[in-house]
């Protein structure tokens, strides 16, 4: 896997990486992570795949941190009182 480059943001931490023909993104939040995968053939260039980093798809992941936090939350409250 090659680290192709970090996007910045000054909330969430981009990377693009490039491996077995696909691009991965991955936005990472505090302790969590999303990735997302396009085949080389559908994006053919590290340019093009930084296009996709709208404010629309990063404010999305954001909004999917704040539900897997609340989710994390109440898993481990659960755990702690069991």
């Amino acid at each position: 896997m090659r680290l192709v480059a970090n996007i910045p943001h000054p909330k969430l931490k981009i990377s693009i990486l490039s491996f077995m023909d696909k691009w991965i993104i991955e936005i990472e939040g505090g302790a969590y992570k999303q990735a997302f995968k396009i085949s080389h053939e559908a994006i053919p260039s590290e340019e093009e795949v930084k296009k996709l980093l709208t404010e629309e798809l990063l404010q999305g992941c954001m909004d999917r941190f704040n539900g897997m936090h609340t989710d994390f939350g109440k898993a481990f409250q659960a755990y702690k009182n069991a």
